[in-house]
């Protein structure tokens, strides 16, 4: 799972990701507001964490929380707030926060507090059975059943075709599948897409996704 932090770089947020990390998620970071806003509507995440003091913008402006809400997007959001902080804490949660958690705060209720946003999200997923046509995509087995014939998958293979079936019909950019499988900090090149779409294609058929140029990829059972 993946899970964007907006902060403003601070050791507190290294410390955010150092936590996330031990307890099993990767994470990107965004130092401010309008980062925030770019990265949480282009890419795919489980849950985003907004300090407090990046979250509104100045002039009157829409909050960060407003915005992503006014733009349907559903991703659960976690608001760290001061300490006795009420008022800041209902302000997030009437703007559409899932959850609020004071500072300052001990790793394992956050980590628990991240496990439970998680669950919620996940049992609003649809089944790990995704059916497209032809295709069957288990994603506990990490098999993909085409016809009569099983694949298995590595795990960076389910997630890409996951994206492609969870999108079926659109074209899903090839940053989109960077972001999400590789994560936006991650050191290795964005050509990793093509060469795993390549695998996918021999296990599949070079038929069954295909290539938008300068875009993306589509996936087009027959």
């Amino acid at each position: 799972m993946r899970i964007l932090i907006v902060n403003n770089g601070n050791e507190f947020d290294q410390r955010l990701s150092q936590i996330l990390k031990v307890n099993g998620y990767a994470s990107d970071t965004a130092l401010d507001v309008e980062n925030g806003i770019e990265m949480a509507l282009t890419k795919i995440y489980d849950v985003i964490i907004i300090e407090e003091t990046t979250s509104v913008n100045l002039q009157g402006e829409p909050s960060m929380l407003e915005v992503i809400r006014a733009n349907k997007l559903d991703t659960p959001i976690l608001i760290l707030v001061a300490n006795n902080a009420p008022k800041e804490r209902a302000d997030a949660l009437d703007a559409g926060a899932d959850d609020c958690l004071s500072r300052p705060f001990s790793e394992e209720e956050f980590a628990a507090r991240i496990r439970a946003l998680t669950r919620r999200k996940n049992k609003e997923l649809v089944d790990s059975v995704i059916v497209i046509k032809g295709l069957t995509l288990d994603l506990l087995r990490r098999e993909i059943r085409n016809g009569n014939t099983v694949y298995r998958l590595s795990n960076k293979e389910a997630l890409i075709l996951e994206l492609l079936m969870r999108n079926y019909g659109n074209v899903v950019t090839k940053e989109t599948i960077y972001f999400k499988v590789w994560g936006l900090n991650s050191e290795t090149s964005i050509a990793n897409v093509d060469l795993f779409i390549h695998y996918l294609r021999k296990k599949l058929g070079s038929h069954l996704i295909k290539t938008i140029r300068n875009t993306g990829y589509l996936l087009q059972p027959v």
